[in-house]
């Protein structure tokens, strides 16, 4: 009867663990993460959460699941690989395997170490801060070269919508161009019609027609 009551018990606490853990961090301002895009060497956690700055990731570890040997070794080793994408690394088992991790261990690799029995989840042991490079970095300098851009664009357009007011107002200042001269035209000596080519051009045919004209001197 006694062995019924603790399997019965077990399966109460496998089945609520991941309900309470869940609790226990949105109740501190952390949201639940979607696992298909966190990965680490081809092997996702069972949960994970954000705070809006730091991701946590948490291996969970059933009290079925340790009967296998090395269990509990392989999964440290596995929570270690998510020290590469996560803030925050956890291993959460039940509070009777406390005994069995070294915690000197989980200290030296920077993850932290979750409890839970029927009563409830605690953490016993803090994780180290991972800090990594964020993705959106680049993508928000991307931006900012975009908007950098933009703003050099409107301002090319507002020189060249200036520089078009600019001559437009000039234009008028200096008003339309004459066609015609200030004064009256000069009419020059009409040439011949139909002369031989030579005579075009030609000075002595300047001087030839003046000779008639000019007054005769008289010898002395």
């Amino acid at each position: 009867m006694a062995e019924l009551q603790v399997e019965a018990q077990q399966k109460v606490d496998d089945n609520n663990v991941e309900e309470s853990i869940s609790a226990f961090f949105t109740s501190r301002g952390h949201r639940p993460l979607p696992l298909d895009g966190i990965s680490a060497e081809g092997k996702k956690p069972e949960l994970a959460f954000t705070d809006g700055l730091n991701t946590t990731c948490l291996r969970v570890l059933r009290k079925s699941s340790l009967q296998a040997r090395n269990k509990l070794l392989k999964a440290a080793m596995d929570s270690v690989s998510f020290t590469s994408t996560a803030n925050k690394v956890y291993i959460a088992l039940p509070k009777v395997y406390a005994t069995i991790l070294d915690a000197a261990v989980l200290r030296e690799q920077g993850l932290g170490l979750m409890l839970y029995d029927e009563r409830g989840v605690e953490e016993v042991l803090p994780p180290k801060l991972f800090e990594h490079r964020s993705e959106s970095k680049p993508s928000l300098e991307i931006e900012q070269l975009k908007r950098r851009i933009l703003a050099l664009e409107k301002g090319v357009e507002t020189l060249s919508s200036e520089l078009i007011k600019i001559r437009s107002m000039k234009s008028l200042q200096l008003g339309p161009k004459s066609l015609e001269p200030n004064g009256p035209p000069v009419v020059g000596p009409s040439k011949p019609d139909l002369l031989p080519s030579f005579f075009e051009g030609n000075p002595w045919i300047d001087i030839l027609s003046k000779r008639g004209r000019e007054p005769e001197q008289v010898a002395g």
